[in-house]
């Protein structure tokens, strides 16, 4: 479920929805737009909850959503995550090409896969990490 609110609703009053919507067992996620502001309800919301919202000031409408993925989802977060690594947006509306190893095992190594990458025309290194020592 997720709880659309007014656009000059307070920071007080947020705190005070989202105070509401723990005391049902659940996690508020508040998700800040320019012109509303949204409140993800993750965890199985009693219906009641839902009613009494949509009786709250500043609430301006409850949804109840069925997909999963609420975190990720454009119902839920609708403008475009843009992850910025010095002058590269990934997410942005350029392509970008990432590159490298499963598993980074050495400096030679992951000096070697870098300068491959780059040449193959990547702007990303990328490497995973293991730890082997448990």
């Amino acid at each position: 479920m997720i709880v659309i609110t007014s656009n000059h609703i307070s920071e007080e009053r947020i705190g005070e929805i989202v105070r509401h919507i723990e005391k049902f067992g659940v996690t508020a996620h508040v998700s800040k737009g320019e012109d509303r502001t949204v409140i993800g309800i993750i965890g199985k919301a009693d219906p009641v909850l839902a009613e009494q919202l949509r009786q709250m000031s500043g609430v301006e409408q409850v949804v109840k959503i069925s997909k999963s993925y609420k975190l990720a989802s454009r119902d839920f977060h609708p403008a475009d995550t843009i992850i910025k690594i010095k002058d590269v947006e990934i997410g942005g509306d350029q392509l970008v090409i990432m590159g490298g190893p499963c598993a980074v095992e050495s400096p030679e190594q992951i000096n070697e896969i870098a300068r491959l990458v780059k040449a193959a025309g990547a702007q990303v290194l990328r490497g995973g990490a293991l730890n082997t020592a448990c």
